[in-house]
């Protein structure tokens, strides 16, 4: 709940700062992730949706807000790196990220905090059923 309010916080602050080379920038980010996912080099994969969010937020222009999001990815890092070969992100449409680069592009605030959040949510929606389902098995095998 708390990165669905900060990130998009820091999303709308960047995109008051944000140039069209900084766009380029992230959609090649993008589209590295998007290669890794591919070739299933998920260690690449996790960096480079790091890259891609955080060449974003630094936009903002706003340290202190950077600050409590990196804390919150730090805390939930490993677990991600750990988790990513089981449970990565798919999209019942386009990836989030595109529907993002193009909310910069429009400069559509509203759009891209909608983009923010709709990666949170469905971005982590597979991470939550594997972890889900590793609970079950582990009752199981408990009883």
């Amino acid at each position: 709940e708390i990165r669905l309010l900060l990130q998009p916080l820091a999303a709308r602050r960047a995109l008051e700062h944000i140039a069209e080379s900084d766009i380029d920038l992230l959609e090649r980010m993008h589209a590295k992730l998007v290669a890794a996912e591919a070739a299933k080099d998920y260690e690449t994969a996790v960096r480079a949706n790091f890259d891609f969010h955080f060449g974003l937020y630094r936009q903002s222009r706003m340290p202190a807000l950077i600050g409590m999001i990196e804390n919150l990815w730090i805390q939930h890092g490993p677990m991600l790196n750990y988790l990513y070969p089981e449970g990565h992100p798919t999209y019942e449409r386009e990836h989030q990220h595109v529907y993002m680069l193009q909310a910069m592009r429009e400069r559509d605030a509203d759009a891209l905090c909608e983009g923010v959040r709709g990666d949170l949510i469905e971005g982590g929606a597979k991470f939550l059923a594997y972890l889900q389902a590793l609970e079950r098995r582990e009752a199981e095998q408990a009883k």
